[in-house]
């Protein structure tokens, strides 16, 4: 008897870490709070389809009264911001001509496209490798009009819920740029080629569609236990990750005591013990998985 206890009690071990490890989703509460909330990672390259696979992702939205997001999005003052830079040539000085035909085709000039030549050389390379996925991973609905964070507005938009941005959109891109300092036109001039490379072969880098593999089945890992490295480059964790992180917890604590909140924000942002995971549970709140399933 004591030994089939021991047994049940170490599968129900087992099968709690391993459901730990297959959601995007997770429920927020707090003794002595009437309020639930929920805290969504998502992956900025998926599309809406991927969002309505899941149906307990839009009824736990419809759940709420307040959804949470980065920032709005407005293509259109992010192209001025960018556009009213002075222009560089420094691109196509470090890039054979064939690799710099390559990324303009990869990026293509039209009226709502910024001008690749006001980009600093970290951003561009970040640019770079956030298209990779859609081109050499399976990504779910990468040929989607709305990408999953645009549709989670939409979505909180035509459920008449309020709506809060942790971020302005020009912040967001300050932000981008002080996490790309260390990549000068040096690095660039080393590593862009090998992702234009790669581009052009039948293969696909493991590593750049880790992520986006893991995000589709629902088996990231969050690492709560370890510290806060998702990139290898100290001054881009501290920029992209650990500062904001630390700046929306300055916000959030107060909005989920008040509210129903349905949170979504990039999936790096819940890893590792600086991620909004953690960071809430060292308030007090119990942050614990949502079971997702398929829509049939």
């Amino acid at each position: 008897m004591k030994h089939t206890l021991a047994t049940c009690c170490s599968l129900f071990i087992f099968l709690s870490a391993m459901f730990a490890q297959n959601t995007i989703l997770w429920r927020i509460s707090k003794q002595g709070l009437k309020n639930t909330s929920y805290l969504l990672g998502t992956y900025h390259l998926f599309g809406s389809s991927f969002v309505d696979r899941f149906p307990v992702i839009q009824q736990s939205l419809a759940a709420t009264n307040l959804v949470i997001t980065e920032t709005k999005t407005d293509a259109a003052k992010a192209r001025n911001y960018y556009n009213a830079r002075p222009v560089s040539d420094s691109l196509f000085i470090v890039l054979s001509a064939s690799d710099s035909e390559q990324l303009m085709q990869l990026f293509p000039r039209n009226e709502k496209s910024i001008d690749l030549r006001k980009f600093t050389p970290g951003e561009l390379f970040l640019k770079m490798q956030a298209v990779y996925p859609r081109l050499k991973c399976d990504v779910p609905g990468k040929n989607d009009s709305l990408l999953m964070d645009n549709y989670i507005q939409s979505l909180a938009a035509r459920a008449a819920r309020d709506q809060y941005f942790l971020e302005t959109d020009s912040l967001q891109i300050e932000k981008l740029r002080d996490a790309t300092l260390a990549y000068d036109w040096t690095f660039f001039r080393k590593n862009a080629p090998l992702i234009l490379a790669d581009l052009r072969s039948n293969r696909s880098d493991k590593n750049l569609c880790t992520l986006a593999r893991q995000f589709a089945s629902l088996s990231p890992d969050y690492a709560l236990k370890t510290s806060c490295e998702l990139f290898k480059d100290k001054m881009t964790n501290q920029a992209l990750l650990t500062t904001r992180n630390k700046e929306w917890m300055q916000k959030l604590p107060s909005l989920l005591d008040n509210n129903n909140c349905f949170i979504a924000v990039g999936l790096g942002h819940l890893f590792n013990q600086c991620g909004l995971i953690q960071s809430l549970r060292e308030l007090g709140f119990v942050v614990e998985p949502v079971r997702m399933e398929e829509r049939r």
